[in-house]
């Protein structure tokens, strides 16, 4: 029972545990948008969405399902689209 309770904490916390890891891995993705939309866009333009989306995104963080973690190759994409949709979310306003 007692192992039943530590893994279960552990799945729960799992995407807040790694929350900075996951900040940085959508800063660096802004970074990319940016380089491709300051260009056409202004950078004013670009900076207030790209902020707006590392908010959005934050929120979400404990919602994101356990999939095993590290274990499951497919977490990378689970991740991703979780970015996406706080990036859609942001430009959708």
């Amino acid at each position: 029972m007692e192992d039943e309770n530590i893994s279960a904490q552990r799945t729960e916390n799992y995407y807040v545990a790694e929350r900075s890891k996951l900040l940085k891995g959508l800063q660096k993705n802004a970074r990319v948008m940016r380089k491709v939309s300051d260009p056409v866009s202004g950078k004013e333009f670009t900076d207030k969405p790209a902020d707006e989306a590392l908010e959005e995104y934050e929120e979400p963080i404990p919602q994101i399902p356990y999939i095993g973690g590290r274990k499951n190759r497919l977490t990378g994409n689970l991740i991703g689209t979780a970015e996406v949709l706080a990036i859609y979310k942001v430009l959708r306003r």
